[in-house]
């Protein structure tokens, strides 16, 4: 895949990209934005999705060319593995999180009101050990626990109620999915935790020669209105379901970033 740019400019058939393909389907918008933004610099790409395993699976398979791309958080660490590409992707709506949480919890909930509050409660969050909301939450000495196999057990841990899980935090634009995938979960109904950074597609090593034209695309779709509509036709209806602009929005302190 190394000369996969210069294969993708020479050729008229559709080049095969590999990309995450998520259970709970939010993979479908970044998976248009690919196909509409390369399609607008003139290159035809052919999409095959790959169920996702566990996240570090995915980063290895990122890291070695067995994925072509993901959609990833902005962290030091990703722009250190990763061809970063220089575009938020969705107006920091992947680093608004909304809390995923046994129903019955919720009045465990309602009484907090800061962070701090989130803090003295002594509610644990549940992460797998290579989320970017890891080192977020122990910044802000937020309690966790990480299981050490597939994070994708928190879902089960947290459902049953007995395993220190309390909840799971989740991004706004991924947790009503989330929800409809894990019955007996639910977004918790008051709070919303912000942190400032953007959600950008990052590229394998071995693909690195396909930025600049992932980049103009992605611009053009930007300036043509396109990434607009299609955001609001894939989001817009999860911000108003969520009402995020009526949460307590709690602002997490992000020392990583910072630096």
């Amino acid at each position: 895949m190394a000369m996969l740019f210069a294969i993708l400019t020479a050729q008229a058939t559709p080049t095969r990209i590999t990309a995450p393909q998520s259970l709970n389907g939010t993979h479908i918008y970044f998976h248009e934005v690919l196909a509409r933004a390369f399609a607008a610099v003139g290159h035809a790409v052919e999409i095959e999705g790959i169920a996702d395993p566990a996240r570090p699976r995915m980063k290895k398979m990122l890291k070695s060319g067995e994925l072509t791309i993901m959609w990833l958080i902005e962290s030091p660490q990703n722009d250190q593995d990763f061809v970063a590409v220089d575009f938020p992707l969705v107006d920091g709506l992947a680093s608004r999180r909304i809390l995923l949480i046994r129903p019955q919890d919720q009045a465990r909930f309602d009484g907090i009101k800061s962070v701090e509050d989130l803090r003295r409660s002594g509610l644990v969050a549940g992460m797998g050990p290579d989320w970017v909301d890891l080192a977020l939450w122990h910044a802000n000495s937020l309690p966790t626990i990480t299981p050490v196999s597939d994070p994708r057990r928190l879902y089960d841990m947290l459902r049953v109620g007995n395993r220190g899980v309390d909840y799971i935090p989740r991004s706004a634009m991924g947790i009503l999915a989330d929800a409809s995938v894990y019955p007996g979960l639910v977004p918790e109904q008051r709070l919303l935790l912000r942190y400032e950074r953007e959600g950008r597609f990052y590229l394998s090593p071995q693909a690195a020669d396909m930025r600049p034209a992932l980049e103009k695309g992605l611009r053009i779709l930007r300036d043509n209105g396109t990434l607009t509509r299609l955001k609001e036709n894939h989001f817009g209806s999860i911000s108003r379901t969520l009402q995020l602009d009526r949460r307590l929005v709690l602002s997490l302190r992000d020392d990583e970033k910072l630096n």
